[in-house]
């Protein structure tokens, strides 16, 4: 799309990116799991049936012991050897305005693009929120532009996800490529409802639709309630340990751990900060998203802020909605503001939210080693102490509507 041709008359792009830097350095820290996972696949791919399956056999156990190796560029080259030597320039060059970058954006296809686009991603895809900003990009130019969301993960889009996908590729080459009568879409976006038992697509006119804010408050007591803290209210605090790096569970990533996961054992850790709700007396419909905003303060400059918002079912079950994540190398001076996943989500009546903050989550993202050392040589670790203060300060803010109908 960024020389589009003169006989292209239609595109689908399915959980595509853009921007490479995004998705590898994009919250400043670098995407380990996503990315090493991949250039072991690539160096893999060509070759003999054998060696694959005998590859795909070890791959995770190969995973595990890489992602804990240190310095990154050690633990790298030990899985990968001489093949996909790029992993390690990527390693290398943590910088946004770096030029090694450059041919990596694709935003000028964005920019030129002219022809009918639909555009297919999942929830619990890697590229969600890449997607996102091509749709708002493209239509923002007057593109006719589709956005249609699953609640699948990167792999599902080829597997559970193919039954709709599939049938709106060929909706949309029929309109647009073939020439035929075909029924109009309804609406230019089109979403799955996540949730337990409330799940059903509807179409909206734009993403994201309009809404109105609900605020939840922290409070000292681990609860999240509609009343701001008092004032002397003491502070919650975690420490954070490098050594021992708060794991991952679930979320958008590029493997088969990814998507709604289980998570109630992240919030019996102890550097994790578990903030629940009261249960439900009528379901909350969610679109668009959540925001949480916390007055952070850490006792080192170097330190992740992870956040997740998850939904406890009425049996205490707890399952991930929506996650955030920002690097710092400096303490923030104003509260620390995350812009959460995009959903679509119904919390049932009777269901708890719950928020969760930790110092990461590894390997999802390369552990803050509390130095500010570079990701591919550091190894030495230092341990931190994250403190969120109670107040109108720190808070959940949820875009809620009052309608989601399939």
């Amino acid at each position: 799309l960024s020389e589009p041709p003169p006989e292209l008359v239609a595109a689908v792009i399915t959980v595509g990116p853009h921007n490479l830097y995004t998705s590898t350095w994009g919250s400043g820290a670098f995407s380990l799991n996503d990315f090493l996972g991949w250039a072991d696949m690539m160096a893999h791919q060509e070759q003999g049936p054998r060696k694959r399956l005998s590859y795909q056999v070890k791959a995770t156990r190969r995973m595990r012991r890489a992602v804990r190796n240190l310095p990154l560029g050690n633990g790298g080259r030990a899985l990968l050897g001489d093949r996909s030597p790029w992993y390690q320039t990527w390693l290398a060059h943590p910088d946004r305005d770096d030029p090694f970058w450059a041919p990596m954006d694709m935003t000028a296809a964005l920019d030129r693009a002219t022809v009918p686009v639909l555009l297919l991603t999942g929830w619990q895809d890697v590229f969600l929120t890449q997607t996102i900003d091509q749709f708002a990009h493209l239509r923002r130019r007057g593109v006719d532009v589709a956005l249609s969301v699953g609640p699948w993960t990167h792999d599902e889009m080829v597997t559970r996800g193919t039954g709709v996908t599939a049938l709106e590729t060929l909706a949309w080459l029929d309109r647009h490529l073939a020439g035929r009568s075909v029924p109009p879409r309804p609406a230019p976006v089109r979403v799955q409802v996540t949730g337990r038992g409330h799940r059903g697509w509807t179409d909206l006119p734009d993403w994201p639709p309009p809404s109105d804010p609900q605020q939840l408050y922290l409070q000292a007591d681990r609860r999240l309630g509609d009343r701001v803290p008092a004032a002397d209210a003491p502070p919650s605090t975690f420490r954070y340990d490098p050594a021992d790096p708060t794991p991952t569970v679930g979320g958008r990533l590029l493997s088969r751990q990814a998507g709604y996961r289980d998570d109630a054992a992240l919030a019996d850790r102890q550097d994790v900060l578990a903030f629940t709700g009261a249960p439900l007396a009528s379901e909350i419909r969610v679109c668009g998203s959540p925001v949480v905003e916390l007055d952070y303060a850490c006792d080192i400059p170097h330190f992740d802020v992870f956040v997740r918002i998850s939904e406890i079912d009425a049996r205490g079950r707890s399952r991930n909605v929506s996650d955030g994540f920002r690097r710092f190398s400096t303490t923030p001076d104003r509260p620390v503001r995350l812009d959460l996943d995009p959903i679509a989500h119904r919390f049932g009546a009777g269901s708890r939210i719950r928020v969760l903050i930790g110092g990461g989550s590894h390997p999802r993202f390369a552990r803050n080693l509390g130095t500010g050392e570079p990701a591919i040589g550091g190894s030495r670790m230092v341990a931190s102490t994250h403190t969120v203060r109670h107040g109108e300060r720190s808070r959940l803010i949820l875009p809620v509507v009052q309608s989601l109908r399939p």
